[in-house]
């Protein structure tokens, strides 16, 4: 059996190749929260496996990134978001 550790930008992934040629990879983050596996499908042809990994503390951390992004209080975010959709106030239809 064969192993390789390497570590990149707080990411620790574990390649191990058994003797039947099964190749295992064993990933984690310095953050200490679980890793998830991302739905996307990123391989380019269908020969290549490829996934995206993020952590629970890497998802939370970039959703509270774009809750203050704004700096708008949550009224105002939601008016906006019935605004894109074409849906307006009262006062936009007399009321």
């Amino acid at each position: 059996m064969k192993r390789g550790i390497y570590y990149f930008e707080g990411w620790r992934v574990e390649l191990t190749v058994d003797d039947d040629g099964h190749l295992t990879v064993g990933i984690n983050h310095q953050d200490g929260t679980k890793v998830n596996k991302l739905d996307f499908d990123l391989a380019t042809n269908d020969e290549e496996w490829v996934e995206r990994f993020s952590t629970e503390k890497i998802e939370q951390d970039y959703i509270d990134s774009l809750d203050h992004e704004d700096n708008l209080s949550d009224v105002e975010a939601d008016a906006m978001t019935l605004a894109s959709a074409g849906m307006g106030t009262d006062e936009d239809y007399g009321g």
